[in-house]
């Protein structure tokens, strides 16, 4: 598979072109009619849309499972994520409820694919509100990731996203950034459990840091088997 500095070139040549693809969205529509909003305006205005947990989370997913699983990401913002792993050979999809950050995401994407020098797997983005927007579809061979999808959820809405991504082969769930924004130790250990709680039939930490927190939630364990990343 690529090496570790293959993917960190990869990863800052998708961020070059998103950053490009966000910073001219906003100066021909505006901030808010761009569907950047001040999140992905302010992190163009910096110089760099990707953020560090998207490269770290498809690190994981590389080594975890090869090439060979395809990756729904959650939450996909303007879709550097989904770029970014179709660009390491990757087939992936994102997901997005907002339809303003929708538009966004596909014209960011679609300039990636225009200008992307090499091959780029299988990519997609769907607008919908999860899970109800999988409903029909067959995923246990398919492998979830979110990494930000910080906001407003009551117990029930929170429950059935859980239960949504329990229909996925396996789930790669990013701590920090999952509803609420926390990187308290004990924060990262009551999610952790909340899935545990769930039924899942197994949870790994894959990778805990200081800046960054993972879990890997597995309900297809057949997935963990052949991988091709021996």
């Amino acid at each position: 598979g690529p090496t570790e500095t293959r993917i960190q070139r990869i990863a800052a040549a998708i961020d070059e072109l998103a950053t490009a693809a966000v910073t001219a969205r906003v100066a021909a529509m505006g901030q808010d009619k761009s569907g950047a909003e001040a999140h992905y305006a302010t992190l163009a205005a910096r110089g760099s849309v990707l953020p560090r947990h998207d490269i770290r989370a498809a690190q994981i997913l590389l080594r975890l499972f090869g090439t060979h699983r395809p990756v729904h990401e959650i939450g996909t913002g303007i879709g550097t994520l989904p770029m970014l792993l179709a660009a390491l050979g990757i087939t992936a999809t994102g997901i997005e409820s907002s339809e303003r950050r929708y538009a966004a995401c596909r014209a960011v994407t679609a300039h990636i694919a225009a200008q992307w020098p090499g091959a780029l797997a299988s990519w997609d983005i769907i607008h919908g509100r999860f899970p109800f927007c999988t409903e029909d579809r067959v995923l246990s061979e398919t492998v979830a990731v979110t990494t930000d999808i910080v906001g407003t959820m009551n117990l029930e809405r929170r429950a059935d996203f859980i239960a949504g991504l329990s229909r996925y082969g396996a789930a790669l769930v990013g701590l920090d950034r999952f509803i609420r924004r926390s990187q308290s130790e004990a924060a990262r250990r009551a999610l952790a459990a909340e899935f545990q709680a769930a039924g899942w039939p197994a949870i790994y930490d894959v990778d805990i840091g200081a800046d960054a927190a993972f879990i890997l939630a597995v309900s297809n364990l057949s997935l963990l088997g052949a991988t091709g990343t021996e």
